[in-house]
């Protein structure tokens, strides 16, 4: 058959014929934005998709189907709809101790509806202007004026009656707002990424107001000044390791991601918002932490038929919790030497001294107190001269072999 689909009557959008797309008279306005599914075509079941939807493509369609003796059509509506920007708040001098509050935004379909309300819900009288752009979506610009010495915090809502979708902007008259940061310490993993989230209360648009995070120990960690990272006073600590998250920054909803986390990074931070008559931080805690390696188990002899049991191990913090138990969960005395490299993170290195001819099962166990996380590697001491690894539970799920000590080491699952 020919399938055809029409818009408002004329023009035509997408053609099938001889078995194909046969695009010879299809419209200037849907050329390259057409893709004809034909998966289901034998049971009579196709489709059309149109890419990359304008406000032009609103209307009436037809999808028509004909065949040498017979045709026919069914008619249907597209609505097109289009959220658009933030809504954008400044504040400017009207004179005779009045001021205007603006609110702006773009890029909606179809013309939205727009009010101003303050706290209490009542609406405010406003003068608004609605354009419509080249690309054929609407623009907002809409103020009210108020008293210069008002208290009220006043909110601009724009919404799409076709969605039922609104954006709204809120600014306190008295210029006073409280910073909320994290509410728990943030733990932070060594190497991994990390969010400092931070917002204004009441919820208020931050784009003119310098926002900047402080670490107190290293001092200015990342700066948004002027509407744009500013960061000619930052610590060389946190140089090319930042990012200002902003998308949400009109309703004073921010962020900042620090990548490639490392031990300094630990401490109490400040999240501080000023604008040009009022300003409020939030402090915060971070923790940082990192569970290092596996384990590693070696036998050593240690004189009058003793030998010395050794477990190793790198790239912890804070300070990790060690000790040894054997298979009835008894703790063994021991001796550890835990160090600090130049890395700042801890490496391990803990012994027990044990009977030559004990048959226990001994476990060294290493464990992040932070983090509740802990490797254990275990040895049976039964037969020193064939030694075996009963088990060896850790991160990795990987058994530990040490081919200094002793050769032909047995491998086996406890």
């Amino acid at each position: 058959m020919d399938v055809i689909w029409f818009h408002d009557q004329s023009d035509l959008v997408h053609q099938y014929r001889y078995e194909k797309d046969y695009l010879k008279q299809q419209h200037l306005d849907y050329q390259g934005r057409t893709e004809f599914l034909r998966q289901n075509i034998s049971r009579g079941n196709v489709a059309l998709r149109l890419h990359h939807v304008r406000p032009s493509d609103e209307g009436k369609y037809r999808c028509y189907f004909a065949r040498s003796t017979y045709n026919r059509e069914a008619e249907f509506q597209v609505d097109v709809a289009s959220t658009g920007s933030s809504p954008h708040l400044h504040i400017e001098g009207a004179g005779n101790k009045r001021v205007r509050v603006v609110c702006t935004s773009a890029g909606w379909y179809p013309e939205p509806e727009v009010h101003w309300r303050n706290q209490t819900e009542e609406s405010l009288s406003q003068g608004t202007t609605i354009s419509r752009k080249e690309n054929g979506l609407f623009s907002v610009e809409t103020s009210i004026t108020v008293s210069a010495d008002s208290k009220e915090i006043v909110s601009c809502v724009i919404e799409n009656p076709l969605l039922s979708q609104k954006l709204e902007a809120s600014v306190s008259l008295a210029g006073e707002f409280i910073v909320l940061g994290p509410q728990q310490p943030i733990i932070a993993l060594v190497d991994r990424d990390v969010t400092f989230p931070c917002h204004l209360s009441p919820q208020l648009d931050a784009q003119h107001m310098d926002v900047i995070w402080f670490h107190d120990q290293s001092g200015l960690v990342h700066q948004y000044k002027y509407e744009k990272d500013y960061l000619k006073y930052q610590h060389l600590d946190y140089q090319e390791r930042t990012e200002f998250l902003h998308e949400n920054i009109s309703r004073g909803n921010v962020a900042l991601l620090l990548h490639r986390v490392r031990h300094s990074d630990e401490g109490k931070y400040r999240c501080y918002f000023a604008s040009s008559t009022y300003n409020d931080e939030a402090e915060f805690q971070v923790y940082v932490a990192s569970t290092g390696s596996t384990p590693h188990l070696q036998i050593e002899g240690a004189g009058n038929k003793r030998v010395r049991v050794v477990c190793t191990s790198a790239g912890w913090y804070p300070e990790p919790e060690v000790h040894w138990r054997n298979q009835t969960e008894e703790s063994l005395s021991q001796g550890t030497t835990i160090s600090r490299k130049e890395n700042g993170l801890f490496s391990v290195e803990t012994s027990i001294n044990v009977s030559a001819d004990s048959k226990e099962i001994v476990s060294c166990v290493i464990e992040n107190p932070l983090l509740s996380q802990k490797l254990e590697a275990s040895v049976s001491l039964a037969g020193l001269a064939d030694p075996v690894i009963e088990s060896c539970t850790a991160r990795t799920g990987t058994f530990i072999r040490n081919p200094d000590s002793f050769a032909g080491l047995r491998m086996t699952k406890s």
